[in-house]
């Protein structure tokens, strides 16, 4: 027996294994396979007895891996774009992914920018107007907002953008 496996024989607790590091059951024909196992002491006449559920987690672990590799994807894609910068705002207009396009022509790196509001990309004087927070909105109730204009780069300069805002909806909501 293990050192973890006496430690919680003293002290017994429901708990969940597997989820933090790959735990690996064998089948009778000898097949390796992903589990999960949760751990729960039950009293009984005869003492603590401990009931044990093992979950083969073979497809969970496969579907996981399918986003990733599909989210790995779309993002070469992205990153494969040279002349549009391509920056994906939440629905406050924050800053929530930024492509290596968009660092080049805006100047900002992703991790001065991931987080802060997009309302710095336009001049001030249509930040005073809350033009930024106009055009998001229009873009949230009517799915797109395009304009043509002014917009600022991280070292103050200013650019002529056509700027196309795109409301994306998960399709869960």
């Amino acid at each position: 027996m293990d050192a973890e496996a006496a430690k919680y024989i003293e002290t017994p607790n429901a708990r969940a294994m597997g989820r933090e590091k790959n735990i690996i059951a064998i089948d009778k024909f000898k097949r390796e396979f992903s589990v999960e196992v949760a751990l729960n002491p039950i009293s009984t006449l005869e003492g603590t007895k401990i009931l044990a559920a093992v979950v083969d987690i073979t497809e969970r672990k496969l579907a996981q891996q399918a986003i990733l590799d599909r989210q790995e994807q779309i993002r070469l894609m992205i990153d494969s774009i040279h002349d549009y910068a391509i920056i994906r705002l939440d629905v406050n207009g924050i800053v929530v992914s930024w492509s290596a396009a968009a660092e080049r022509l805006k100047g900002f790196k992703e991790d001065e920018i991931i987080g802060q509001s997009f309302a710095q990309f336009y001049p001030k004087q249509e930040r005073d107007l809350k033009l930024p927070e106009k055009n998001l909105e229009f873009a949230i109730k009517n799915n797109r907002f395009e304009s043509e204009g002014l917009r600022m780069r991280a070292n103050g300069s200013t650019f002529l953008a056509n700027v196309i805002i795109n409301s994306i909806r998960d399709s869960r909501i």
